[in-house]
């Protein structure tokens, strides 16, 4: 439960992108890197039929349980993008947020779009969410880290680093009984790279998204990618 708590607290206020999302449907789609359902149960309620895939099965019992409570109904399926086979197509397949900068090889984001381009219908499209300024989007040194909270949970992200590519991110967690540090790893990347990358998976360009700055989110792209 902590772990779903954590992950709502850290992940699930995103809200830049959902209109976008939306505009897609109703259609059939496929969510990679689905986690609880923040994209996935807006989805579902909009009329889309979902499948939402996550190697977390914790995350993915409570967007089932949380589809129930909304009388909606997404399937989930706990697997690897990166050698996903359902034998089944859809229209669309979403990866949201900065899920393809969680993987951090390319070899390993390659298989990924390459997996995601056998699910698609004919003409349909995988689409691709980057955020190039992720360090900006999640961390400004200059400014005092600002906590956020759910009832007796603190999150905040302490430390950000570059490495290469790398953004090491270093979250200080307390609730009630404890204090902690956990760390997590994303790639820098810019549309430029994915398109690239997405060649080699036999994909090219049909679309590109940019979803603007504002006073609460630094801007995204988002890659539309076909067969």
């Amino acid at each position: 439960m902590d772990e779903l708590i954590w992950h709502d607290l850290e992940s699930g206020g995103y809200a830049a992108d959902l209109d976008f999302w939306a505009s897609l449907g109703p259609a059939r789609m496929l969510e990679l890197g689905a986690g609880a359902g923040r994209v996935s149960l807006m989805l579902a309620v909009c009329g889309s039929r979902v499948s939402a895939v996550d190697l977390d099965g914790e995350l993915l019992d409570a967007l089932g349980h949380r589809a129930g409570e909304l009388g909606a109904e997404v399937e989930t399926i706990t697997a690897d993008a990166r050698t996903l086979d359902l034998g089944t197509r859809f229209e669309h397949v979403i990866a949201p947020a900065a899920f393809v900068q969680l993987l951090t090889r390319p070899e390993d984001r390659v298989a990924m779009m390459e997996r995601a381009g056998r699910h698609l219908e004919p003409g349909g499209i995988l689409w691709l969410a980057v955020h190039p300024d992720l360090d900006q989007a999640l961390f400004d040194p200059a400014l005092p880290p600002g906590p956020t909270w759910v009832g007796p949970y603190e999150s905040r992200i302490e430390d950000a680093r570059r490495e290469g590519d790398l953004l090491i991110l270093r979250f200080r967690r307390r609730d009630r009984l404890a204090e902690r540090t956990t760390t997590a790893e994303v790639i820098y990347a810019d549309a430029g790279d994915l398109e690239a990358e997405a060649l080699e998976a036999g994909l090219r360009l049909r679309e590109r998204v940019v979803l603007p700055e504002d006073d609460r989110y630094s801007e995204s792209v988002i890659l539309g990618l076909a067969r």
